[in-house]
């Protein structure tokens, strides 16, 4: 009841766009973190819409996107879930959420056995420098080693200790 008052308050217009997106992507994180995935996906996408091309919700509208991603992968819609993500990392390249889901496409296609399109994004997400860079840089000089490459490997190895070492 508290969430319907909430929506109320909002849709009643009493707050700007961007604050209006926010309290969109309150709402849907937090049925997402209940684990109510199906209920948090409308809500996520009304936030990134409202958000839509506002400059100020721009990073609401990301991460709003990147985690509608991520309950669509949580209800076992891995291929609408990868959409959504490659969504993320061309609509909103350069953002915090662009390089999270640069990783989870490099994640999802490793599982799935494209190693050549989970390369590319593991490539990405080194790029970008984000929260996964030095994880999607171990898997990168992994599969490197498994594929009987080991020069590549070092080298990819050595590049993520280098950044990391720069970065602290």
């Amino acid at each position: 009841r508290a969430a319907s008052a909430i929506v109320a308050y909002v849709d009643a217009g009493g707050v700007s766009v961007a604050e209006r997106a926010d309290l969109q992507l309150a709402l849907g994180r937090g049925m997402f973190d209940a684990r109510d995935y199906a209920g948090a996906e409308p809500r996520l996408r009304l936030a990134a819409t409202i958000a839509g091309t506002n400059a100020d919700a721009r990073k609401t509208a990301a991460d709003a996107t990147f985690l509608r991603g991520r309950a669509q992968y949580r209800r076992g819609l891995a291929d609408e879930a990868r959409a959504t993500f490659l969504r993320v990392t061309r609509t909103f390249a350069g953002t915090a959420a662009a390089a999270r889901s640069h990783f989870t496409i490099a994640d999802i296609d490793h599982d799935a056995g494209r190693l050549e399109s989970a390369r590319t994004h593991y490539r990405a997400a080194i790029d970008a420098g984000g929260a996964d860079a030095t994880l999607a840089a171990m898997r990168l000089g992994s599969m490197a080693l498994v594929a009987g490459e080991p020069r590549q490997a070092a080298r990819v190895f050595a590049a993520a200790h280098s950044r990391r070492i720069n970065r602290q």
